[in-house]
């Protein structure tokens, strides 16, 4: 086979000299005895028998093609325009198609005998099943099962983990797919994870599982929603009850880092990229039996012609045009020509400037002209427009699939999108680029998206809460207020070593505050190491900040400053502070926190003085 094919001698030679060259022995009793000199075959676990399997194979395909061609056997079509399928091949499994016919069986059962003479491999037909139409009568099943002797089949079952067969309700048949992400899911809710440790096994375990089922099958929209909502579940629960208040839905959270969402996949859209993938290899590859299947001119969002030469490309009736999302060609005139190489110069290779200045509106032309032709005139290809090498992935499908999905060109209803500004990309960058536990990242993020617990956002979710702060008594405790504007805050920015005077932050919101201060610290040679130390001050009053601190305040604060060190010291003790304050403070040397007594006596002097001012 491998002669037939062009190989050369020399290379047939070493690869039978690899078949040849084992040898076997069989335990009689427990004990080895003689040995087996193959000649030929397929060794199991051998590295090389999947290479060599296909290459038999290729004599099946002779075979089943020959037959064919002559009448004696027929396929199955997929369209009314596609070719006839005579067999498909699965790796090591193979699926023959013919007519329900006594002559067809036969003739079946002779290629399989001829293959089976030819290259040694004798089917089992133990292992093998035959599968009819519903057009088919009982009668006729057990007949050619009987001529056959082959058993007949209740179908394929699953094959690679997955339902080959579906009914009217795909929600049933992708049922095991919910259930095994659940089953996960409430299997991790009992564990105590931080929000960054959820974040990861969301990441990659929980939204990989349904990853490969996705890029064959679409699920419904009720499938999605269900796994959806387990994963939200597990995202907002707490660790104590499993039980937690969803302050953001999951396009929210499916957002991308720097536009203020979580990085989370949204499963709808997501497998409509995994699916369009097949359709973008189909029409790459030209497959004959996909396109009559699929469709008959390549079509679809992202998918455009490159012009060569502009011989196989109709003007108005085939997306080439650069211009999301359509690609086509909108002007109505009866002047424009069929082919797009009537609008090319063959000479400079170049689009004629004045005839498509005078058949296409202004934005069309200037589109066209400012294409890049081929100068050797090479042939039309197909190409995905929104990556610069012209090839599809699928994360840029699946972002212009949430695009999409956002105004509502994907059968669900759209939000309208969501647009950042270049402050709001500066505000996610800096907290996600900041060095500090991924824990802490997650809560300034929930701070700036205003997603805590604090009074008034319970009060905006419905909940019959007191707005007055617990500590200062003043009224309407929002998220600014408790990390920043509340007097046991100020005196703890006051007491730590940065000695952040909150006075002069005019920011209303969190968000505004941290922009702020990213904006004071910009010129600084250590603002990284600035905005984590502020960082883990935020995580710490919080932690302490649902306590009552009414009693011992100054205690609370020297205890808040000594566990805030020993998480920064290092950085700490590096770092040349400037005073971040108004009026007249000379800048100052933040002194070395080595141990607790240096901590307890600092915070007193700096509790005294807040006091007496």
């Amino acid at each position: 086979m491998m002669r037939k094919l062009g190989f050369a001698n020399r290379w047939c030679n070493w690869v039978m000299g690899c078949v040849t060259t084992v040898s076997y022995s069989i335990k009689v009793n427990g004990m080895p005895s003689g040995f087996i000199q193959p000649q030929r075959g397929l060794r199991q676990g051998d590295p090389l028998s999947p290479y060599l399997f296909l290459i038999c194979t290729e004599g099946l395909t002779a075979l089943l093609h020959h037959f064919a061609g002559r009448g004696l056997l027929h396929g199955i079509k997929v369209s009314s325009s596609s070719p006839a399928l005579s067999h498909l091949l699965f790796a090591d499994d193979s699926i023959l198609f013919c007519k329900a016919t006594d002559g067809e069986i036969d003739m079946v059962k002779h290629v399989l005998d001829l293959y089976a003479k030819g290259s040694g491999q004798q089917v089992n037909f133990d292992k093998s099943s035959l599968f009819f139409s519903t057009n088919c009568s009982q009668e006729t099943r057990d007949r050619l099962a009987r001529r056959f002797n082959i058993p007949q089949g209740r179908g394929f079952g699953k094959y690679l983990g997955l339902q080959s067969e579906f009914g009217h309700s795909k929600k049933v048949v992708f049922e095991e797919i919910r259930e095994k992400v659940v089953t996960r899911v409430n299997g991790w809710a009992e564990n105590f994870l931080t929000m960054a440790g959820k974040e990861v096994l969301l990441k990659a375990v929980t939204l990989a599982l349904p990853t490969y089922t996705m890029s064959c099958f679409l699920l419904s929209q009720g499938v999605c929603a269900d796994i959806l909502r387990a994963l939200s579940s597990l995202w907002w629960g707490s660790q104590d009850t499993g039980k937690g208040l969803h302050w953001a839905k999951w396009k929210t959270l499916a957002q991308r880092k720097d536009c203020g969402g979580l990085g989370f996949k949204d499963l709808f859209c997501f497998n409509r990229a995994m699916l369009a993938k097949i359709g973008w290899r189909t029409a790459w590859a030209e497959a004959v039996v996909g396109m009559a299947k699929y469709f008959k001119r390549p079509a679809g969002v992202g998918l455009r012609w490159r012009i060569g030469d502009g011989k196989s490309v109709h003007v108005t009736r085939d997306p080439w045009l650069p211009m999301p999302y359509h690609f086509m060609v909108r002007t109505p005139s009866p002047l424009l020509p069929e082919k797009v190489s009537d609008l090319i110069d063959p000479v400079l290779r170049q689009c004629d400037v004045h005839t498509v200045s005078r058949l296409f509106n202004k934005e069309e032309a200037d589109s066209i002209l400012a294409m890049a032709l081929s100068r050797f005139g090479c042939s039309d290809r197909l190409m995905w427009h929104f990556t610069k090498d012209g090839l599809y992935t699928v994360k840029s499908r699946y972002r212009v699939a949430v695009e999409l999905d956002s105004n509502g060109l994907l059968g669900r209803r759209g939000d309208g999108g969501t647009s950042v500004d270049r402050g709001g990309r500066r505000l996610w960058k800096s907290i996600w680029e900041l060095n500090v536990a991924g824990k802490i990242r997650h809560f300034i993020w929930r701070c700036c998206r205003n997603y805590l617990a604090v009074r008034c956002n319970l009060r905006q979710r419905g909940m019959q809460v007191d707005l007055t702060c617990p500590s200062c008594q003043q009224p309407n405790e929002s998220v600014a207020h408790l990390l920043f504007q509340c007097n046991y805050a100020r005196l703890f920015w006051f007491a730590c070593p940065i000695q952040l005077d909150v006075r002069s932050l005019q920011g209303g919101t969190f968000a505004d505050i941290w922009l702020e201060l990213c904006d004071r610290f910009a010129q600084e040679s250590r603002k990284d190491e600035l905005l984590s130390s502020i960082a883990y001050g935020l995580w710490r009053l919080w932690k302490l900040g649902r306590r009552e601190r009414r009693r011992h305040p100054s205690k609370e604060v020297a205890e808040n400053i000594g566990a805030w060190a020993l998480n920064k010291g290092p950085a700490l003790r590096w770092i040349l502070l400037k005073s971040i304050v108004t009026g007249h403070r000379h800048h100052k040397l933040c002194v070395p926190l080595d141990n607790s007594p240096t901590v307890q006596s600092g915070c007193n002097c700096a509790c005294q003085e807040c006091s007496n001012s």
